[in-house]
């Protein structure tokens, strides 16, 4: 075996592999828990409230974990019917 070969096996078995989380999975994994709220299809100004509540709360829990950058309400939804439209999620 070359000694280019083993530097490379070396390298490999020191690098530990972590688990990628992409903002589709973490925003899927923040909505579970809120869904019965946001799915909910009243629209009167109680549930109206209470889904303006609940994403602001999933938009801080969200921009407390990411890597890629700050978002607001209003990105996080149109992803989240972005990702409902395309999967039936």
């Amino acid at each position: 075996m070359s000694e280019h070969n083993m530097h490379e096996s070396q390298l490999k078995q020191k690098r530990m592999r972590e688990k990628n989380f992409t903002e589709k999975e973490l925003l899927i994994d923040l909505i579970l828990p809120f869904k019965p709220i946001i799915e909910n299809i009243k629209t009167d100004a109680f549930w109206n409230n209470k889904k303006a509540e609940v994403w602001s709360e999933i938009t801080s829990l969200y921009n407390l974990q990411q890597t890629s950058g700050i978002r607001i309400d209003t990105q996080l939804k149109n992803l989240y019917d972005t990702l409902k439209r395309d999967a039936q999620f």
